[in-house]
């Protein structure tokens, strides 16, 4: 599903921007259930072990998670099913656990904490294999 920039998105882009440093809190006190932009710097394809520099993007909020990749930007949206876990504080460790659905597939997104490693996993299993096997290494957490 490709999302495409119009004159209104341009508009209310900075508006955004201006709207999230006037009244955001800082990431460090968000929930998980806010609507935060993870930054990824590295992509890992599970299957082969292979290793690439990744610049690509996920916005977490509401019951969506959107994974944002590529120039010009390609945009997947993912919409949750349903939340496993519970994580309070994105800047502590824990994690959170997303089963979603995108195009008729079902799968998971594992966001995860571990000290200063950040990940998120995808898992969408068809016929005992995982159809997605990716891990994206985070390199920032902001409020969206």
């Amino acid at each position: 599903m490709t999302i495409k920039i119009n004159r209104i998105n341009k508009f209310l882009l900075p508006c955004s921007f201006v709207f999230m440093f006037l009244f955001a809190e800082p990431v460090w006190s968000q929930n998980i259930n806010s609507y935060l932009l993870w930054e990824s710097n590295l992509l890992t394809d599970t299957k082969s072990g292979e290793e690439v520099a990744y610049a690509g993007k996920l916005v977490t909020g509401g019951n969506k998670v959107i994974w944002k990749q590529g120039s010009p930007e390609f945009s997947t949206e993912f919409v949750v099913i349903k939340t496993m876990g519970s994580w309070t504080n994105v800047q502590e460790d824990g994690s959170i656990i997303y089963e979603v659905k995108s195009m008729n597939r079902v799968g998971t997104l594992e966001f995860r904490r571990t000290g200063s490693d950040v990940r998120v996993t995808f898992n969408f299993p068809e016929a005992g294999i995982n159809t997605m096997p990716i891990v994206l290494q985070i390199s920032k957490v902001s409020p969206q």
